[in-house]
């Protein structure tokens, strides 16, 4: 499954990505500057993705993983519970779900 997101890159910056989630691994491809690479995030790197609701127009991502640490937004658009029983699916106990009654997988 491919997802936009917008991931947080400096202070006040963010960046267009993809996130692709398939065979027990996170790609994040940028979609706007050439002159940045693919994070590819496989489940051994993967410590912990936690997905976090404040409201239904905004979900945030934290994926902790041995190579960094990495936040941002889903676009508003996002089918959250498809991201969150795909995410569920790949890596299980790994994907931490935060903001109350709002998802159910």
């Amino acid at each position: 499954m491919v997802y936009d997101v917008k991931l947080k890159s400096g202070f006040f910056k963010t960046q267009q990505y993809t996130l692709a989630i398939s065979n027990k691994q996170i790609t994040l491809t940028p979609q706007e500057d050439s002159e940045l690479h693919n994070i590819v995030i496989t489940d051994q790197d993967l410590s912990t993705i936690s997905i976090t609701g404040r409201d239904t127009k905004l979900t945030e991502f934290e994926i902790n993983a041995q190579s960094g640490i990495y936040m941002g937004t889903f676009a508003a658009d996002t089918n959250i519970e498809e991201v969150l029983w795909t995410l569920k699916k790949e890596f299980g106990s790994k994907t931490i779900i935060e903001g109350g009654s709002m998802y159910y997988v």
